[in-house]
């Protein structure tokens, strides 16, 4: 596979400015009154335009989401070069990949932690199965590339998600509602309310938003048709106070509750395939729930000399069950259901300088305190292949985890001239994490013997805890080209912590070199341009990147080699990874009814060193080194074109919506096995929407996946509890379309 290097990007990326230049010359003979919005972003947690901060982002805006009909971080993915959001088998799996490093988290794993750090307001969700929020009221989303390890801290080594909710305002009364109605029974409602109680003092605001849709597959087993089908309910309730100009207090408390019919998998082939997409064979349904809630307060204060001080604190409960046929087949052969629940208290303070000097700087402290439980219970059926622990069950008292951490910032920004800027930050990280384990009890003392399952007496803690002792840093230049174009260069590191493996007998793993991961580290080195051009009408901003990762931490297994013949999955160090690519982003106004964009992501990601990896096909273990990571497809495009125009006194809007896949192997393919691969895939979305001149109402009609692709989206190869081996399956889920009214007062 051809591999382009570094540097020789870099020549690519100096090229492209040279020929961009000789625009500015074009546009100041045609100067015109159209301009493209500027965009504040709070990546460098102080509110900076797009085109200023140099790193690699894509800010998704409010206007945005209501023009796509975004419902969440999975829908907007396709919006974002080199950005991917993957199906999986429940709602409580996020597999998210950015610039090609993903590593799947299962939520039973406690002690693992995700490659991108999620942040809502301000506040780090830790858990991956609240890493999806829904979109509704909210006022921007960034996707920040690559490691953000000095702003944002440990477990941002691929990427941070900074998502900002729109505010209260003491100004004016008002509010809004919408209603979607559609196809698969869908019905969508969502609105919100701002009120003044005391003028430039005190407001509030409620938002409440309630969607259910219909499944799109069907259980041959059951007779079930509801597999797809979701119910997802939200709130929030916020308060803005400003007691003084100076000083700004919001408070923030919501609640999410999500129940889903699971498309869990369908076997492609094997005795359990049926040739047909989009239907499962399970003996009993696969659904899960999540139960979400967040209550936040920032601060903010403004002194007299500029200095501003930032307090955010919060505290969330996540909690998750789930319950699945294991094996997917119409003979009972193992369940399961699993709870998992954590709560976790966060606090930071920062303190940013003004910038009407020569430097500026954000300091800061970071603390976070986060214990979580899970349990499950597996039930053995009639179809076990082992007869004396048929129909019986064993209640596993699982782990709980207590971590807590601290950390120490600092990122400063230095005028070396009127155009050239020298910044740089530093990171220092304290965390521990403590894990428990708890004793299991059997019905039948056969079924804890075959499960291999160990007969603990009381609760045993891990013998060694997981310790985190790390800096991590940033240092970089950018230059200011002309007042429209700025060139960036950047060095940075990152790192993800260590790991528990999720284990029902500590003493025995730990003495098996099994119970613990290392930490993981990477450097990534970034060159980028942020431009504009033609008097703002166009904007083009470009990264090229590449990374370098030490000890990534991959979630390894051996489908029968586990007690009973069960599957035995464990954390492990992959030894070293490699990725390199670039992202392009274009926004244009040709005409002044016609926005264009188009997002442009290359990756190449690679393991360098990855040993003892399980041949499940053909048995044994390879060395996966020079094998492509799962879900890094090489290629990923979306492409959008919207045109508005004047009618019947009023304004009607139509916009198009292109993303493309490429090709990539899925969740767990390490050995890039032919069958693993998913194919590349381009989904179109349309929209056309009227409003009249009142702007209190309008009328949109609306279809996704508009050219109803069935492709697969994930792939995966198992034997659990089989004699035989299969490839599972899920489909794309099919076209929706509907109609969508929203009202404003």
């Amino acid at each position: 596979m051809y591999r382009p290097r570094f540097f020789r990007g870099a020549g690519v990326a100096l090229f492209a400015v040279s020929l961009a230049l000789p625009v500015t010359s074009f546009a100041q003979e045609g100067a015109s009154a159209l301009a493209i919005e500027e965009i504040v972003v709070t990546a460098t947690r102080r509110a900076e335009s797009l085109q200023d901060v140099p790193i690699s982002i894509s800010a998704v805006t409010a206007e945005d989401i209501a023009a796509t009909g975004s419902l969440d971080l999975k829908d907007l993915s396709s919006q974002v070069p080199n950005f991917v959001f993957a199906e999986s088998v429940n709602q409580g799996l996020s597999f998210i990949s950015i610039r090609g490093i993903y590593t799947r988290t299962e939520p039973s794993a406690l002690g693992f932690d995700s490659s991108v750090g999620v942040y809502v307001d301000g506040v780090f969700h830790s858990r991956q199965f609240n890493a999806n929020p829904n979109m509704g009221d909210i006022e921007r989303v960034e996707v920040l590339r690559g490691p953000q390890g000095t702003l944002f801290g440990r477990n941002t080594i691929s990427g941070a998600i900074n998502i900002t909710s729109k505010k209260p305002t003491t100004e004016d009364f008002f509010g809004d509602l919408s209603v979607d109605a559609g196809n698969r029974n869908l019905v969508h409602a969502r609105g919100s309310v701002n009120i003044p109680l005391l003028e430039n003092t005190l407001a509030v605001k409620l938002f409440a938003e309630s969607y259910e849709i219909d499944g799109y597959a069907d259980n041959v087993t059951t007779g079930s048709d509801k597999l797809g089908g979701k119910e997802k309910t939200s709130a929030r309730f916020q308060v803005r106070y400003t007691p003084s100009a100076q000083t700004t207090i919001d408070l923030s408390v919501s609640a999410y509750d999500s129940d889903s019919d699971d498309y869990f998998f369908e076997h492609v082939d094997g005795p359990a395939a049926d040739d047909r997409a989009y239907t499962t064979t399970n003996d009993t349904e696969n659904t899960s729930k999540i139960e979400l809630s967040n209550a936040s307060v920032t601060i903010e204060h403004e002194f007299e000399n500029g200095y501003t001080l930032t307090s955010t604190t919060a505290l969330l409960g996540d909690e998750l069950t789930f319950g699945a046929d294991v094996e997917a087949t119409p003979n009972p052969v193992v369940g399961i259901t699993s709870f998992v629940g954590t709560e976790q208290f966060s606090q930071e303070l920062r303190i940013a300088s003004p910038t009407d000097r020569s430097y500026d700087f954000v300091a800061g402290f970071y603390y976070d305190d986060d214990e979580g439980a899970v349990n499950d219970v597996i039930f053995l059926g009639s179809g076990f292949p082992f007869p004396p622990v048929r129909n019986s069950s064993i209640a596993r008292g699982g782990n709980t985890l207590d971590r807590r951490s601290w950390a120490g910032f600092l990122h400063a920004n230095l005028d070396l001239s009127d155009r050239m800027v020298l910044f740089g930050g530093l990171r220092y990280t304290d965390e521990i994490k403590e894990q428990q384990t708890h004793p299991s009890s059997c019905a039948n003392p056969i079924t804890c013997i075959i499960l291999g399952n160990p007969a603990l007496t009381e609760t045993t803690d891990a013998p060694v805890d997981v310790v985190l002792e790390e800096w991590t840093w940033t240092a970089g230049m950018r230059y200011q080209i002309t007042d429209d174009v700025m060139i960036y260069g950047s060095i940075g590191t990152g790192v993800k912590s260590g790991a528990f493996n999720n284990t029902p007998d500590p003493i025995a793993d730990f003495a098996a070199n099994n119970l613990i991961t290392d930490h993981e580290e990477v450097t990534s080195y970034e060159l980028g341009m942020k431009s504009s051009w033609l008097d703002n009408r166009l904007v083009l901003n470009f990264a090229l990147f590449r990374m370098d990762y030490d000890d990534l931490q991959v979630r390894l297994g051996c489908v029968n080699c586990g007690p009973g013949g069960i599957p035995l999955r464990f954390l492990s160090n992959a030894g070293t990874a490699e990725g390199e690519g670039f992202e392009l982003e274009l926004v244009a106004l040709p005409t002044e009814g016609l926005r264009f964009t188009a997002g442009i992501g290359y990756m190449d990601t690679v393991y360098d060193k990855l040993s003892d990896v399980e041949d499940q096909r053909r048995g044994g273990f390879f060395d996966a080194g020079g094998k492509t990571l799962p879900l890094a497809p090489e290629w990923t495009v979306n492409v959008s074109a919207q045109h508005t125009r004047a009618l019947m006194g009023g304004t009607l809007t139509s916009r198009l919506d292109l993303s493309y896949v490429d090709e990539r192997f899925s969740d767990g393919s390490f050995h890039n096995h032919p069958d693993d691969v998913l194919p590349s895939q381009a989904l179109l979305g349309a929209r056309v929407g009227y409003r009249p001149a009142s702007d209190s109402w309008g009328i949109s009609l609306w279809a996704k996946n508009l050219t109803d692709d069935d492709s697969e989206v994930y792939r995966a190869f198992g034997a659990a509890f089989l004699p035989f081996g299969t490839n599972r399956a899920q489909y794309q889920q099919p076209r929706t379309y509907g109609v969508t009214l929203d009202f404003s007062f």
